[in-house]
């Protein structure tokens, strides 16, 4: 079974993981330091449930239902995936464990979101997503970058 961000469970771990991720931690792949990583992480949260809106993109009307099926399954997201530069596009740097505090909170703040809110919110690749496959989607993203600084 496919960890969802709705499941207060599986939202409670993946706390536990972020509050586990030492800011020395090395990357196992990418570019962004941790903090920026994190605030990467609740830029993706914002999108989700719509504070952060960003248009869809030329590629992803074409090709996004294709993809859509892949990132749904039950298999991590591979490094290197394609994003939208609202998401990655971060030179500053903040305090880890300000940033670590305000992605709990906007987790906590997905998980107490209505699904039918969440459902409104438009991905800029996959659009359209349900509720549950935000939620998968949100998840998968997490855990990928917690992998990213925890393996």
């Amino acid at each position: 079974m496919i960890a969802n961000l709705f499941d207060k469970v599986a939202a409670d771990a993946m706390i536990v993981r972020i509050q586990n991720l030492s800011p020395d931690a090395p990357r196992a792949w990418g570019t962004m330091t941790i903090d920026q990583m994190l605030e990467h992480c609740s830029r993706g949260i914002d999108m989700a449930t719509g504070e952060l809106v960003i248009p869809r993109v030329c590629i992803g009307r074409l090709l996004g239902w294709i993809f859509k099926k892949w990132i749904l399954k039950d298999q991590p997201i591979w490094p290197g995936k394609p994003t939208a530069e609202e998401l990655v596009t971060i030179s500053d740097h903040f305090d880890v464990e300000t940033e670590k505090s305000k992605l709990i909170a906007k987790i906590q703040q997905f998980t107490n979101t209505s699904p039918e809110q969440v459902a409104k919110s438009v991905h800029p690749f996959f659009w359209p997503l349900s509720a549950e496959q935000w939620g998968v989607q949100m998840w998968k993203h997490l855990d990928h970058h917690v992998r990213q600084r925890s393996e």
